[in-house]
């Protein structure tokens, strides 16, 4: 049965491509019919056609105008998320079809939550980052409605504004993402004054400080050692209606795996540091990173307990530790038989003068392994090659096997 219903999928699919919007809602139509009532023989695989039908049919009815029954589909399509094993793509493309149809029902709220969704899905995979734009672009287009509908209900606003004011001691909390030149933190502030917004790097750009003024209150957003060194020349901040972007521009071009480094962050003074919070007009897109990476804020410094020296690695075991103990380990174990001979002749090795290694090279290279000794005045003198000694009850014998003459054991 599940072949008939991928059938009937492809069959819309194919209608739609050739813009026959009638034929592909019937094949689709007929496809969930048939999803229905089928039996459950395999669950997993009926529900994830039943998702591709309900987002595929969501699409035609949000290019006919059908918004409504667009919603309805992709609100249940978006209930099988949870239980479904699909592609970051796949994933996007949902939510950001369930916020097209909330956006063109006037629900914009509720639209931008769905585009962010959608953008935080887009971290999971680098290919996704025209998607990524195109969500970036949806949630500025909610925006402007919101704000639009706050201006003209003043009512909506004052309350809005009561509201922030009872928050007022909250901490902004603030997201960063990158690519291999720039990090770009994003704080979900709105409506901050720049005269209220202090950002001051240290003079060799290796630590940040981002304070806001809230109601005559200063709160400290980032406080702390970046990751790595930035150009504070080329960092930008802008500030739009609804956050504060600050783009770093990276000393040496690579990927960071934290915004904040472990160490403890380097205090500032107004003679150290450089204030640049000014307002810049234009953030190109195009250096959004592919993988967002969200950090909680804290306003607790750190303390010597809690910072480590930096590590390349995430682990921060003392691995030096770890080889010193491995080490004496080795040391301690007594080998047998020929392991414990190889051992000895590392030891004399490890421990010997440079003439008594170039003994026992030469003595036993030249013997063709039957003479080890570590007198280099004999060896020095000695031609192994023409005087050449076999171990007792053996002989030296040529690849055709002819004997070869040999010093008496």
């Amino acid at each position: 049965m599940s072949e008939t219903i991928v059938h009937l999928l492809a069959l819309g699919d194919s209608f739609h491509v050739d813009e026959n919007y009638e034929s592909a809602l019937q094949s689709y139509n007929d496809a969930w019919s048939a999803a229905n009532t089928t039996k459950k023989e395999d669950c997993s695989r009926i529900q994830y056609l039943q998702f591709q039908i309900l987002s595929h049919r969501a699409n035609v009815n949000l290019l006919i105008g059908n918004t409504e029954d667009a919603h309805n589909d992709m609100s249940l399509a978006t209930a099988y998320l949870p239980s479904l094993e699909i592609t970051p793509c796949e994933k996007l493309i949902a939510y950001k079809r369930l916020g097209i149809a909330l956006y063109q029902l006037g629900r914009h709220d509720e639209a931008k939550a769905n585009f962010q969704l959608a953008l935080q899905t887009s971290a999971d995979a680098a290919h996704l980052e025209k998607k990524n734009d195109e969500c970036l672009q949806w949630i500025d287009k909610c925006h402007e409605k919101i704000n639009e509908h706050l201006i003209s209900n003043p009512r909506t606003t004052a309350v809005t504004a009561s509201s922030k004011k009872s928050s007022r001691h909250s901490i902004p909390t603030y997201q960063y993402y990158q690519n291999d030149y720039y990090v770009t933190v994003a704080i979900l502030e709105p409506n901050v004054n720049e005269r209220d917004l202090k950002v001051e790097y240290s003079a060799d750009g290796k630590s940040l400080l981002v304070c806001l003024c809230k109601q005559g209150i200063d709160v400290t957003v980032i406080c702390g050692t970046l990751f790595d060194s930035v150009i504070v020349e080329k960092s930008k901040t802008k500030i739009t209606d609804e956050k504060v972007l600050l783009k770093l521009k990276k000393s040496t071009p690579h990927t960071w795996h934290e915004l904040l480094s472990k160490s403890s962050p380097i205090v500032m003074s107004g003679a150290n540091a450089k204030h640049t919070a000014e307002t810049t007009d234009v953030i190109e897109t195009s250096t959004v990173a592919t993988v967002p990476q969200h950090r909680s804020n804290t306003t607790d410094a750190p303390t010597s307990e809690t910072c480590s020296k930096p590590r390349p690695y995430a682990s921060h075991r003392d691995w030096n530790a770890i080889e010193r103990e491995l080490s004496k380990k080795e040391d301690e174990e007594k080998p047998e038989g020929e392991e414990a001979l190889n051992k000895l002749f590392k030891q004399i090795y490890g421990n010997a003068t440079e003439d008594t290694r170039r003994a026992m090279v030469k003595s036993f290279q030249t013997s063709g392994g039957t003479v080890l000794s570590t007198n280099w005045d004999e060896v020095s003198k000695a031609n192994y090659e023409k005087e050449r000694q076999a171990p007792k009850g053996m002989e030296w014998k040529t690849w055709e096997g002819d004997k070869v003459s040999q010093k008496e054991a």
